[in-house]
């Protein structure tokens, strides 16, 4: 996750006889990443986990388990995701620029 931990981990490989030879890179746009990851719904008394896109509950709002209420935490909404996207690029360009030479 940063340029230490890699320069670390290239020195354990070297020291090993071995090397990264590739690395991925996987591009989203912005808004489907936001779009997927402000979609979690989490059940109030047993914790089961839901995703308006992907695992809807049956119910809206409410969990097929218990049919206890569904929340969205607070760090899954729009605006903190977006502002989490944006400090994890910031972060990971080093290590991309570190990658890519």
């Amino acid at each position: 996750r940063t340029v230490p931990q890699a320069e670390a981990l290239d020195s354990i490989l070297a020291d090993l006889g071995k090397a990264i030879e590739h690395t991925l890179n996987i591009q989203v746009e912005k808004d489907e990443l936001i779009a997927r990851l402000s979609g979690r719904r989490i059940c109030k008394t047993c914790g089961t986990s839901y995703h308006l896109i992907f695992n809807p509950p049956t119910v809206e709002g409410k969990c097929d388990k218990d049919g206890g209420e569904l929340y969205t935490r607070a760090d899954d909404n729009p605006e903190t995701v977006a502002n989490r996207l944006e400090v994890n690029m910031n972060q990971a360009q080093p290590l991309l620029d570190f990658y890519q030479a």
